[in-house]
């Protein structure tokens, strides 16, 4: 605490002086966001042209917490990382802060300011960013084109991200708000908006949760457990503990630790009440330690008997296998701790205030429990005294749930990490470069289009496009696949079709897509995706058209072919392939939807024999229902009347 806050905090009132304080703090905080909001609109451009540099393969760089710490899985995977590093790899600590980057440079890491010159020509030419929060925590502004790989922070008790289901939540209005709240905190954010490559995950249910807060396919989801935690399985290391807790070790007390998470509405986590503990610690033979979270700018707790405030900085992880006793409420370290298998107490109460305030919950902590919950404070004291006389109480418990959280309770998740990372180097499709993306965007979409496309994802959808019919005719023919395989795909394919390069919808969307009867098939060459059609037996279900099919017709659409192999073919061969599965099912008429502005695709689709019907405009503006428009009719239909959709 600085001198003027203690003169303050301690010559008047608490209720004087705290107004006072946060006043100043938000006040303080409110220019430092205006400023770096600003900066940041300025830096998009750069973000884009970042995707211009070459990647190379034999550079990572890491970061932790907004660069703001070397601490956590960042930390624990860069150290494991450099002790296996044979020489043929450079791995970098990039950091917001100069004292960071001096004490690693200090230990003989490479470490540098985010915006040094060797820390950004690190980040721009780093092939993988490897973060425990966002792409910011290295430098986002200079990561496009590179891998990012998103280690996390933990067994997600709370809900985040796409998960959050507060509407006065910031991140809540980011991903579901208003078109305009969506597209001000994507540009005042846009780190949280870019999905990662591969994210770690501690079980399969927590695969689940994690992939949907992404919304990324679970197979970008690694079950490998925590790297940090590698450090709860380790020998009695060296490093320098605080003084306070120092002496209590060497005093042979048992310690108590306490962990509260932040509260979003900025509700401090530790009252007055606390020192009432002090007596009962003394009884005890036991000392008391509370570490508010780092993000947590509430004012420090008040301190008595036996009762120790931590740094908020500290790498709480160098002090886990010695602590005899864990109290927390909603922080994934909870089920971190038990890997050590021993006692902890949930302490919650403000559980109904804090999901309507703060944060929604995945788990309910009354359920999940591994122990004791106290929702009141004469509560936690007697549990505190009966978890510390008898530790054992609730080990079936803590087992139980730590087979439901952890797959694996060893020191080997930064070993299944890196292996990990290792496959999505070998067997994931090379990321295209910016000239790459920029060139397909021009060959397949018109200006106007790329325009429209603009407009979309501020939920303005203007589309102009035309209803196609082919008649399948003639006699059935053998088709050379070249050792290619075209075969119906199932819900088990849909992870490899959503991690394709340039693929516009997610595997929940293609799950949904098999769920209501639609069919998807697929070129393959061995394992490997080449291209994917869909098809709907049941009626024409483009935005705007919405008509019943009838016996031996189907709607064709969402026709892909990797981007790598464009004029090799793939198209017509793809084609044929799917008009001899139709034409074996029975189905005599396809329909199809293409877009007016997309000169290519025309182009193929009366190639291969389809006509146009009619040019329709489909409009839908935010908060009002679709409508579309017919603009010309072209040809008859043979005389069978389709209703267009309202």
């Amino acid at each position: 605490m600085s001198a003027p806050q203690r003169l303050i905090r301690y010559a008047v009132p608490p209720t004087l002086c705290r107004p006072v304080i946060e006043m100043h703090r938000n006040m303080r905080q409110s220019i430092r966001y205006l400023g770096a909001a600003l900066a940041r609109v300025y830096l998009l451009p750069l973000y884009a042209l970042s995707g211009l540099m070459p990647r190379s393969p034999d550079l990572w760089v890491f970061g932790s917490w907004g660069g703001q710490r070397y601490a956590d899985n960042a930390a624990a995977f860069f150290e494991h990382c450099e002790r296996q590093n044979d020489g043929k790899r450079s791995h970098v600590w990039i950091s917001h802060r100069l004292d960071i980057a001096r004490e690693l440079r200090a230990l003989g890491h490479r470490a540098y300011w985010w915006w040094s010159p060797a820390g950004a020509w690190c980040c721009l030419r780093a092939s993988l960013h490897l973060f425990d929060c966002f792409p910011k925590d290295t430098n986002f502004w200079l990561s496009r084109g590179a891998r990012l790989v998103n280690l996390w922070s933990g067994v997600p008790l709370k809900r985040f991200e796409r998960d959050i289901d507060q509407p006065g939540n910031r991140y809540y209005r980011l991903f579901h708000g208003r078109p305009w709240e969506r597209l001000l905190l994507g540009l005042l954010m846009p780190w949280h908006v870019q999905r990662p490559d591969l994210v770690i995950a501690s079980s399969p249910e927590t695969r689940g949760i994690t992939a949907r807060a992404f919304d990324i396919p679970q197979d970008r989801v690694a079950v490998t457990g925590l790297p940090r935690n590698d450090r709860l399985f380790a020998e009695d290391s060296d490093e320098q503990l605080p003084a306070s807790f120092s002496e209590a070790l060497a005093a042979g007390r048992r310690i108590v630790l306490y962990l509260p998470t932040f509260r979003d509405s900025g509700k401090p986590a530790v009252s007055d009440e606390w020192l009432r503990l002090g007596p009962r610690l003394q009884a005890m033979n036991a000392s008391l330690f509370i570490k508010l979270h780092p993000v947590d700018d509430t004012p420090p707790p008040r301190l008595g008997e036996q009762i120790h405030d931590l740094p908020r900085d500290l790498d709480v992880y160098r002090l886990l296998p010695k602590v005899d006793l864990l109290i927390s409420d909603y922080s994934s370290i909870i089920w971190d701790f038990l890997l050590l298998d021993r006692p902890l107490l949930l302490y919650v109460p403000d559980k109904a205030e804090f999901i309507a305030t703060s944060r929604g919950l995945n788990f309910d902590p009354d359920e999940l429990a591994p122990g004791p919950v106290c929702h009141d404070f004469s509560s936690l004291e007697a549990a505190l005294a009966d978890s510390l006389e008898h530790s054992d109480r609730f080990a079936g418990r803590r087992r139980e749930v730590r087979s439901r959280l952890h797959s694996h309770v060893d020191a080997s998740s930064c070993e299944r990490v890196l292996a990990s990372i290792r496959e999505l180097l070998a067997s994931a499709e090379r990321k295209p470069g910016c000239f790459e993306q920029l060139a397909y965007r021009l060959r397949y979409n018109s200006v106007p289009r790329l325009f429209v496309n603009a407009l979309k994802r501020v939920g303005i959808v203007i589309l102009p496009y035309y209803l196609f019919k082919r008649r399948i005719s003639g006699l059935a023919r053998q088709i050379d696949l070249n050792g290619c395989e075209f075969r119906e795909l199932s819900a088990d394919d849909m992870p490899r079709l959503a991690a394709l390069p340039m693929v516009h919808a997610d595997e929940a969307t293609f799950r949904a897509r098999l769920a209501a009867g639609q069919r998807c098939f697929g070129l393959l060459d061995g394992e490997r995706v080449l291209g994917f059609c869909w098809m709907d037996p049941q009626r024409c279900s483009y935005p705007g058209e919405g008509f019943v099919l009838q016996a031996g017709e189907a709607y064709a659409f969402d026709v892909f072919t990797v981007p790598a192999r464009r004029g090799a073919s793939l198209a017509p061969l793809l084609n044929a392939c799917f008009t001899e599965r139709l034409r074996a099912e029975g189905v005599h008429t396809v329909y199809g939807v293409v877009d007016s502005m997309n000169e290519p695709s025309l182009r193929f689709t009366e190639k291969i024999g389809s006509r146009r019907q009619r040019k329709n405009l489909y409009l839908k503006l935010p908060g009002l229902p679709g409508r579309s428009f017919l603009l010309r009719q072209i040809e008859s239909a043979d005389g069978e009347r389709r209703d267009l959709a309202a």
